[in-house]
């Protein structure tokens, strides 16, 4: 989320249009003042007094990413702002410069003015949203996801062509990236393969260009999947097992309403979507998914696709939720870590390779988890202590069952401005 200056006035604070139903329904039910903000909404704030004048204080959480890769390449924030990658280099993704691949972390080139906040990595092509809310880009660009009008693959930070204000990055993890600026408008580019960037049209592109049939202003977008003002989801994108959440097995090129409890009138307060399912999550923890079924990755008992949201079969109230490519992951309140779907190369994170087509929590013994991310085949989060925590496929391209922990780098765990 962007930076800001420290004080607001209450319609500041409200910049993008965040309700204060959302901010409400979160922060009472989290008592780990680490948790203090959760879900995906690009903004939240908390009241503070100041000289016997109330103002509000905007939160900005910037932990390891949802969509943050484990491998080609993997990246987390650290505590001085600065973006470290390590892994695949191919296409120049570790932006450092250089095609050469790193094991271990390598920090992003003209990270002494860079500050960054969030990112979002399909593996190769790399978004990233610095503080000053100016997106960067890097890495492979054959059908435009730098976003800096060109095909070319760059491999140090290159501005996206328009300079908006934006508060957050995703992408769906298959060459389509998002962004949300600050005034609630939803913004797309890269791949366009059945409508994925939600333009109208199936043309790839490589600038900007916004998310057409959008009722109202959002407050979240991941993937092709977007959150408004009044808690509405949209989705768009290919749909022939259910991708789109309409009801219907069609493709869209355009935003639709969803139906169901993830559609008008519910309280949803997190989304995550990846190109062939996604999630939606409601103020009381309950989830939600739809979509390709494969390996159960939907989280319902069955391997049945679905056209419309069905529940996830968690037993615990969920804070976070990511997706990957076939599996899904949600942080509940008491820290723990619940994964369903695909297990080839053990992204569950169960020590075994056993999908599941139920929820089943990883095996973490005794840490405390405060942030997940899922990419493809690969799972990572960090515990209460700063820690990154990796499994599934990893950048050395062979595979964990269960967390292992990359030596030497402490992950940002919260920020507030």
């Amino acid at each position: 989320m962007a930076k800001a200056s420290n004080i607001y006035g209450e319609n500041d604070a409200k910049e993008g249009r965040i309700s204060t139903y959302n901010l409400n329904s979160i922060v009472p039910d989290i008592t780990d003042s680490i948790l203090e903000v959760t879900g995906n909404l690009p903004y939240a704030y908390q009241t503070i007094v100041v000289n016997g004048v109330t103002r509000y204080q905007q939160l900005i959480r910037s932990e390891l990413i949802a969509n943050a890769s484990v491998i080609g390449p993997n990246a987390a924030l650290s505590s001085n702002d600065t973006l470290w990658m390590w892994g695949d280099n191919s296409y120049g993704q570790l932006g450092n410069n250089t095609t050469t691949n790193s094991s271990t972390p390598v920090s992003v080139g003209g990270n002494g003015g860079n500050k960054f906040n969030q990112i979002a990595t399909d593996g190769s092509t790399i978004v990233a949203l610095r503080d000053d809310s100016i997106v960067l880009s890097w890495g492979l660009n054959t059908t435009g996801q730098v976003g800096d009008n060109s095909l070319s693959n760059r491999s140090s930070p290159v501005s996206i062509t328009v300079q908006n204000k934006y508060c957050n990055v995703s992408t769906n993890g298959n060459g389509s990236f998002y962004a949300l600026d600050i005034y609630g408008t939803a913004y797309s580019w890269g791949y366009n393969i059945n409508g994925s960037l939600g333009n109208g049209s199936v043309n790839n592109s490589a600038t900007q260009q916004g998310v057409l049939n959008l009722i109202n202003k959002c407050i979240a977008i991941n993937g092709s999947m977007a959150l408004d003002t009044s808690n509405n989801c949209w989705s768009w994108g290919v749909n022939s097992l259910g991708q789109v959440g309409d009801n219907t097995v069609v493709n869209k090129s355009s935003a639709v309403a969803m139906v169901g409890v993830l559609g008008t009138g519910q309280q949803t307060i997190a989304i995550s979507k990846a190109y062939n399912f996604g999630l939606g999550l409601l103020k009381n923890g309950a989830c939600y998914s739809f979509g390709d079924n494969g390996y159960g990755c939907l989280g319902d008992g069955t391997t049945t696709n679905r056209s419309s949201p069905v529940s996830v079969l968690v037993t615990s109230k969920l804070t976070q939720i990511a997706t990957g490519e076939y599996h899904a992951l949600g942080l509940d309140v008491n820290g723990n870590i619940w994964a369903w779907g695909k297990n080839t190369t053990g992204q569950l994170g169960i020590g075994s390779t056993t999908p599941y087509s139920s929820p089943i929590t990883i095996n973490s013994g005794a840490v405390k988890y405060v942030q997940i991310g899922a990419y493809k085949n690969s799972s990572s989060a960090i515990d209460v202590d700063g820690n990154v925590w990796v499994w599934g496929t990893l950048a050395t391209g062979s595979s964990a069952s269960n967390p292992v922990s990359i030596k030497n780098l402490k992950a940002r765990l919260k920020k507030i401005y």
